[in-house]
């Protein structure tokens, strides 16, 4: 747990960003490095909800996360597999033409048993915000500027479905290449 031990863990890590292919089910995800980061609002912050109050100081390990959104054909795997139930709502689940989008419609316990039969977790809200925003303290994963419906797929930028298939949105991609790290879907976090 010493300083030398701290540092030679830290050289054994792969470079920020970092791509594999790893999990049962097949798919993309990247590394995000340890260290240090601001994480939560300022209370001047007009667009924060109350509980991202206050911003404060945080260290995680590394960690991988999933590249995108778990999609509608991702998740029939599981369900096919009977490991997964399927999701409470089943319009956009069962439209072929939305196989590349993000499931909707599941419960944090349908996503951990998701992430279960994957062989993976599902990230902390601590992990979540830092791979989603980087270590600058930006707002948004693509720094302080304002959204704008060429960086992500929210309010009067939705698509007739509702959501965007996933990587739609490349310019809105997070530090590490998160793709959706901001709009499309809410992303589950195994904590509060």
């Amino acid at each position: 747990g010493g300083p030398a031990l701290r540092e030679l863990a830290r050289l054994a890590e792969p470079p920020p960003g970092m791509r594999r292919i790893s999990g049962r089910d097949g798919r993309l995800m990247v590394w995000v490095p340890a260290g240090t980061y601001r994480m939560g609002a300022s209370p001047e912050d007009p667009a924060a909800a109350y509980d991202e109050h206050p911003s404060h100081t945080v260290s995680i390990n590394g960690c991988w996360l999933d590249a995108t959104e778990v999609t509608n054909a991702d998740y029939r795997r599981c369900v096919d597999d009977e490991a997964c139930t399927p999701p409470q709502r089943r319009a956009s689940f069962d439209d072929p033409e939305q196989a590349d989008h993000p499931v909707l419609w599941v419960t944090w316990f349908q996503a951990a048993s998701y992430a279960r039969w994957a062989g993976k977790r599902l990230p902390t809200e601590a992990e979540w915000e830092k791979a989603a925003r980087g270590t600058e303290g930006d707002p948004y994963p693509w720094g302080e500027d304002m959204p704008t419906c060429d960086l992500l797929n929210a309010g009067n930028c939705l698509d007739p479905a509702g959501t965007s298939a996933v990587r739609d949105y490349p310019l809105g991609a997070s530090p590490y290449d998160l793709a959706d790290a901001a709009g499309n879907v809410f992303e589950w976090v195994f904590d509060w």
